[in-house]
């Protein structure tokens, strides 16, 4: 599909390595111009697709990654972008990823620093390119608040017994109170229709 010239090829991570491996060799024969594109780039595998990243890899990039056990869409961007680097191929392929939670590598790697022209330090901490809130996805209604009706066992049973001393056991009790809490309907509130 790359090589027949289409518009957007979508895989999965477990064929991601073979996909990026073809990207890079077009963009660098013919000059092409890819965007590889990771939506929830913080959820990873484990093992197959872990080998898969490393062999994708050359020995200096896979050195530094050699302590993955799990593997994210985020890792295989950080690799690839690690290895563009170093051979100093970064033109032709913009490598883009969503996630909630970039790990520190990312944004060292691919985050903006306020003075571009400085590289990263203590003072020039590069940030993600944009922030999508939790609040804002809560506010448009994409998440459900989960905080919006939550209280502690503790603070609940407290409230319920104020002023009541009674000696139950503490395992069957704390049975009982989540069993109460998961039938509680005001714990998460979902959106009326």
């Amino acid at each position: 599909a790359l090589a027949d010239g289409k518009k957007i090829v979508v895989c999965t991570l477990q064929t991601f390595p073979f996909a990026l491996k073809a990207v890079q060799e077009l963009a660098d024969t013919r000059g092409k111009r890819f965007a590889v594109i990771a939506d929830e780039a913080h959820s990873s595998q484990t093992n197959e697709t872990a080998a898969a990243l490393k062999i994708l890899l050359s020995d200096q990039t896979a050195v530094e990654l050699a302590e993955i056990e799990e593997v994210s869409p985020e890792d295989f961007i950080i690799a690839a972008g690690m290895q563009a680097k170093a051979a100093g191929k970064e033109a032709g392929i913009t490598y883009v990823a969503f996630t909630a939670t970039p790990k520190d590598k990312t944004l060292q790697l691919f985050g903006t620093r306020p003075d571009p022209s400085r590289p990263s330090a203590d003072d020039n901490v590069p940030t993600p390119f944009d922030i999508y809130s939790m609040r804002q996805a809560i506010e448009e209604k994409f998440i459900l608040d989960v905080l919006k009706n939550y209280t502690p066992y503790k603070m609940a049973f407290n409230l319920a017994h104020a002023g009541k001393s009674i000696k139950v056991d503490e395992g069957k009790a704390k049975t009982r109170l989540a069993l109460l809490a998961g039938c509680n309907s005001t714990n998460t509130t979902l959106p009326s229709a």
